[in-house]
């Protein structure tokens, strides 16, 4: 609607019986309206209403068929604030009541006059148009407001989102180490006050490193956010579990009244941990080795419990994983040991501080030596010799075990060839692979071109790997195997009887021996159970068509339980120990 002329967007309807007056109201309004419509009584004018929607209305009183009347209050029925202006010549004042009553916006006094018309069509228009602006106004606010409502919303929401993501792991959305650190701090403030106990749970997923290396990065992740959702179904509403990275979880229990409540929750986390999980198609066992330390009795600052927890948990991995363990006093000194040994373990790469040892293995049936096992050892500057029980473990869990593996195997190769150059033949040389080692993606090629740049007939190898690492994911291990066993390379698996064989998939590998671990050997002829052990090994290389060897023979006895049960290849300290290579060297050429 135009402001400077008001009338001039305004479409009008003239409701009037009299023809004359109707045309003269019509021709009037025309000259300043957009539109104007007419109708000849209060029916006509109605139907004209629905039809042409117009601005206004000006209509007579008293017509026939239906009165103006009749007509406004239809009208005003559904729309009470239309306007309506009534012309009348205050002839029947019952008339111009009702027509109040029905809040009409104004009457014209007849004989109309033109100047009366336009001033209140104009103040009707203005009217219109005021509110026709303070409805654009209050919409444009509304608008307004509901956008910067949106906006606003948008902002929480953000900074709702980047304080999660701050405080919060992105794979698992569990908490991070800051928040739980913060958690943590509340708890100890909590404890304190309230004089309660409180445990801290420090958790490492055992072999993840393999699996991670073994199916790629998405299946570790996925098994990483299938362990959290395993863990916050173990625990109460109250507690807090976090992601501190990689495949450490951390775990606070609060109010704890007895050790009981913390084991209760720790044993299910174990238990839970049992169900196999399907990544690809194939199933994982995985377990936890959790470390425990007590507020206050353990510590009483979160880094404090975070520290001895976490040694506590080290100590489960040097037991054997798969346990829980609450910390003691020892385990500190244990831990810092450790640290100290993995860097004394790194400088030992860099300084070329390992050295070969070898062992020789032995037919019985012909007294002949039919080849040797070469054994890492460390010769610490400062320690001297450092057998492998106590440095192999900590590099496996390190990784540090594939750079060893690539020395050892280099390094036994080159030997090889150097006494089979000077006429020496020590029979085949035995290499022990890690599960590492045999899942990193080049470990074939680094196998093919060690043969190719030595020149060694690969009949010469013998790789031996444990069952527990076939058994972690047997396909693999197979197709693996198999690619050795295609380059003429002999298998052996070593510690046989200590892991979890599937006999469906022993007779899938393509092995060539079995290798009795020493731990049934150790108390022949005592232990009837490790001798009927040993002879059920025995039996069953026999009935798959595979060499059998024993390794740890240490006395006459044991040799002859052997023998006279038809294991002939033995390897042990009754024979020989392990030598250096200048001591088994000078061992050969006297024996060969």
């Amino acid at each position: 609607m135009n402001n400077s002329n008001p009338l001039s967007s305004l479409s009008v309807l003239v409701v009037e019986d009299q023809e004359d007056i109707r045309e003269t109201l019509s021709t009037l309004i025309g000259l300043w309206a957009q539109s104007v419509q007419s109708a000849a009584n209060g029916q006509e004018g109605y139907e004209a209403y629905q039809k042409f929607s117009p601005d206004i209305i000006i209509t007579d009183i008293r017509m026939p068929v239906m009165s103006g009347l009749e007509m406004i209050r239809q009208i005003k029925a559904h729309n009470p604030t239309f306007p309506v202006l009534i012309t009348t010549a205050f002839q029947d004042p019952e008339y111009l009541l009702d027509a109040i009553e029905l809040k009409v916006d104004g009457y014209i006094v007849k004989p109309i006059r033109k100047k009366d018309l336009k001033n209140r069509l104009e103040l009707v228009a203005k009217s219109l148009l005021y509110e026709a602006e303070s409805a654009k106004r209050l919409q444009e606010q509304r608008l307004y407001q509901e956008k910067l409502a949106q906006q606003n919303q948008k902002l929480f929401d953000a900074q709702r989102n980047l304080h999660h993501q701050a405080h919060h792991d992105t794979l698992t959305n569990l908490p991070n180490r800051l928040l739980f650190l913060d958690r943590l701090n509340q708890a100890i403030k909590h404890a304190k006050r309230y004089e309660k106990q409180l445990a801290v749970l420090f958790m490492d997923l055992d072999h993840f490193k393999e699996i991670n290396d073994t199916l790629g990065h998405d299946a570790g992740d996925q098994l990483l956010i299938t362990v959290a959702r395993k863990l916050e179904s173990a625990i109460r509403k109250s507690d807090t579990v976090a992601r501190l990275g990689g495949d450490e979880f951390t775990l606070i229990l609060e109010d704890i009244e007895e050790s009981n409540d913390i084991i209760t929750i720790t044993q299910k986390i174990l238990y839970l941990m049992t169900q196999p999980v399907s990544i690809e198609d194939n199933e994982f066992y995985t377990s936890f080795s959790i470390g425990i330390a007590l507020y206050p009795n353990d510590g009483e600052s979160a880094e404090t419990l975070l520290k001895n927890a976490d040694a506590a948990m080290y100590r489960v991995k040097e037991e054997g994983r798969n346990n829980y363990q609450f910390y003691t006093e020892d385990m500190t000194t244990r831990a810092f040991e450790r640290m100290h040994l993995e860097t004394q373990l790194r400088k030992a790469i860099e300084n070329h501080e390992f050295e070969l040892y070898y062992q020789a293995q032995l037919d019985l049936s012909s007294q002949k030596i039919i080849g040797m096992e070469a054994l890492i050892r460390w010769n610490h500057p400062n320690l001297g010799i450092v057998p492998p029980s106590q440095f192999i473990p900590l590099a496996e869990d390190t990784g540090l075990i594939i750079q060893i593996d690539d020395w050892v195997m280099e390094k036994g190769i080159v030997q090889w060839v150097e006494w089979l150059k000077k006429g020496i033949d020590p029979g085949k040389l035995s290499l022990n692979l890690s599960q590492l080692q045999l899942d990193t993606p080049n470990f074939i090629k680094k196998v093919t071109n060690l043969i190719d740049n030595y020149q060694i007939d690969p009949h010469k190898i013998i790789f031996e790997v444990t069952e527990s690492q076939i058994m972690k994911n047997p396909k693999k291990a197979i197709k693996i195997l198999q690619e050795l066993s295609t380059l003429g390379i002999e298998l052996a698996i070593d510690d046989f009887g200590t892991g979890y064989s599937s006999l469906s998939y022993l007779k899938q590998l393509p092995i060539n021996k079995l290798k009795i671990d020493q731990s049934f050997i150790h108390d022949i002829p005592q232990d009837m159970d490790d001798m009927e052990i040993t002879r059920t090994i025995i039996a069953m290389s026999k009935g798959l068509h595979l060499d059998i060897i024993a390794e740890g023979v240490e006395t006459k006895e044991q040799s002859e339980f052997l023998t006279e049960n038809g294991c002939n290849e033995v390897q042990g300290f009754y024979y020989h120990k392990p030598a250096s290579k200048k001591d088994i060297e000078k061992f050969l050429l006297k024996y060969l």
